[in-house]
């Protein structure tokens, strides 16, 4: 799993665009996992098919609304 300065390096953009990504709908931007209170790691193979879903111009399909972690408020 990858933090979100490595995601943010990976897509070429600023961690603040990462943060814009994830609350806006229609980018579908993968969805973290929750490790920990304050903390969330991205899936890497999740991220290359969300970036090559954009660069192809094809819908990305998200994984299932679950638990995302072992952390659960």
């Amino acid at each position: 799993l990858i933090d979100i300065h490595e995601v943010a390096t990976r897509c070429g953009v600023s961690i603040f665009t990462i943060y814009r990504w994830r609350r806006n709908p229609a980018m579908n931007f993968p969805r973290p996992f929750q490790i920990g209170p304050r903390a969330v790691r991205f899936c890497p193979v999740e991220l290359a098919i969300w970036i090559a879903s954009v660069a192809l111009g094809v819908p990305y399909e998200s994984r299932p609304n679950e638990n995302p972690g072992w952390y659960a408020r």
